[in-house]
Order: C-alpha cells, then structure tokens, then sequence
C-alpha cells in the first residue's frame, strides 16, 4: 500500500511538472550587480506587478534588445507591460519611476541574468524591501527558457504576501497589547 501510494505521488508530481511547462527546462543564473553604471546598450523593458500601490511581485526586466533572447514573464498580460527600444539610461530612470510608486520603497537591487553561454541577456530592477516590510526582502524571481525558445520568467510572491500579513496581522510590535 504505501509503495503504491508513493508511485501516485510521483507521477502526479511529474504530470504537475509537465503540465506547469517547466519539466525539462533550462534554468538561467542570475547575479548581483553592484552598480547599474555598468548597464548599457538598447533594452526592451517588461513592467511587471504594480497591480495595486503595495504589490510585492512589482519587477522590472530590461532585456537586451537585438540577441537572440526575448525576456517575458509567464503571466496573464494583465500582470505586465512592455516598452521596447529604450537606451540604458531611459530605461533605469523609467523602471525607477515604476518601481518607486510602491508604499514601501526603500531603493533598489539589480541583478544580471546570464545565458546557458554565461553572456548577459538582460538585468532585473527589484526594489529593496525594509526587512519588517517583507522579511524576504524581495520576491524571488526564476528564469527558464520555454518550449518556444522564449525565456520565461516566473515571480513567487506567495511567500512574501503570507509573510506581509502575518506580520501586520499577528505581530504584538505592530499592535496594541493590553
């Protein structure tokens, strides 16, 4: 009984893994950069999240214009906005300018993400959380290239909204205590 139960659970798993579209994929790297300075070149801009003032999935992406890579997020379209053709320096000040909307702004990270190559393809903007804001700091944010060549990106807020609002909900710092 119990070697066919773990049987159900691993092809189950696997049907997940199929079904989600990230069974077999390859997972792209990211970094941390210390300074956007080093940014340059000619971006396409995907404006992800900012769905409400204090959306703790909001991301930006510039992704290289002209290589053979197209940075999209798997995501209803609703989610995200893409504004392509934009120089590096109009790219950072418009992606700060979405991304400082946010109640909770508190500046901002910048990671390169890399090719299965180790060439740069393109760099997220996320914001810098206060630590008692988002105990996770910021969202966490997966790369994988599709079926369809196209890198995908995947935002995992879930923990950061269950956090936010067991913080605020069931905090003794945050409310009165009698």
């Amino acid at each position: 009984m119990k070697r066919i139960t773990i049987l159900i659970f691993i092809v189950l798993a696997g049907a997940a893994l199929l079904l989600s579209g990230c069974y077999g994929a390859s997972h792209l790297k990211t970094s941390y950069l210390g300074t956007p300075g080093s940014i340059s070149g000619t971006f396409d801009v995907v404006y992800y999240g900012a769905r409400y003032k204090d959306d703790p999935s909001s991301v930006v992406v510039l992704d290289r214009a002209g290589d053979d890579y197209r940075i999209l997020p798997r995501a209803p379209e609703s989610y995200y906005r893409v504004e392509e053709g934009l120089g590096a320096s109009e790219a950072a000040g418009k992606s700060e300018k979405f991304l400082k909307q946010h109640t909770y702004y508190n500046g901002l990270l910048y990671r390169s993400i890399y090719s299965l190559e180790g060439n740069i393809i393109g760099y997220e903007i996320r914001i810098d959380y206060e630590l008692l804001t988002y105990p996770y700091r910021t969202p966490e944010v997966n790369y994988f290239i599709a079926e369809d060549g196209v890198v995908k990106f995947i935002v995992l807020e879930q923990s950061m909204n269950n956090s936010f609002r067991d913080i605020h909900q069931n905090s003794r710092f945050l409310r009165p205590q009698n």
